[in-house]
């Protein structure tokens, strides 16, 4: 069976030298490694990957999302995709929702971490799957959480304990394979779950 093709958009080399041995290690292919914008479109073109994991900010003055943007227009498809990190701020985060990310996972990042989000964003991508719906409680501790509320204030908001509060947000964690509340926030409005509804 053929493995799976991987293109990486990363321009600290040391993290995609490891990125690289870390997936053919575990039996991916990867494809090619970009870190600039031009290199990004040029390899995405010429390799057809299977799977894009993106920094956001490259060497030169465009970003990874715009490198993405910018191929979702030219062909017309939605790329599979995880973004990966350092920066977690809100604009960013509003500025990665723009290419429809399967993840975004926040450096710094484990290895388990980069592989279930491989395996489980591959698997997505081949079937068009969502993930799960959070629970009405869970929904309503995420859209808390996005607006910046720390588990105390959540507890005193929903007129519950703190550590129940704490137990969700663990199990939200788990649930979808975040390593933070960031990359929980990120996933929730990317799927439209923060929408206030009437």
């Amino acid at each position: 069976m053929q493995s799976h093709r991987i293109l990486i958009i990363e321009d600290e080399f040391i993290i995609s030298a490891n990125l690289k041995q870390l997936l053919t290690a575990n039996g991916y292919s990867v494809c090619g490694i970009a870190d600039c914008f031009e290199e990004a479109i040029d390899l995405y073109k010429r390799e057809k990957p299977d799977l894009v994991l993106s920094d956001i900010y490259l060497r030169d003055s465009k970003t990874g999302i715009e490198a993405l943007l910018q191929l979702n227009t030219e062909l017309n498809i939605r790329i599979p995709l995880i973004i990966i990190s350092a920066y977690s701020e809100e604009n960013i985060l509003k500025d990665a929702i723009t290419v429809n990310p399967i993840y975004f996972i926040t450096k710094p990042f484990t290895e388990s971490q980069i592989l279930t989000a491989v395996n489980l964003a591959l698997k997505l991508a081949a079937v068009k799957l969502e993930p799960e719906l959070p629970s009405k409680r869970e929904l309503e501790i995420l859209k808390l959480l996005a607006k910046g509320l720390t588990s105390k204030q959540i507890s005193q908001k929903l007129f519950v304990s703190f550590n129940t509060v704490e137990s969700h947000r663990k199990n939200l964690l788990k649930k979808y394979h975040a390593n933070t509340s960031a990359e929980l926030i990120f996933l929730a409005a990317s799927k439209n779950w923060l929408k206030e509804t009437n």
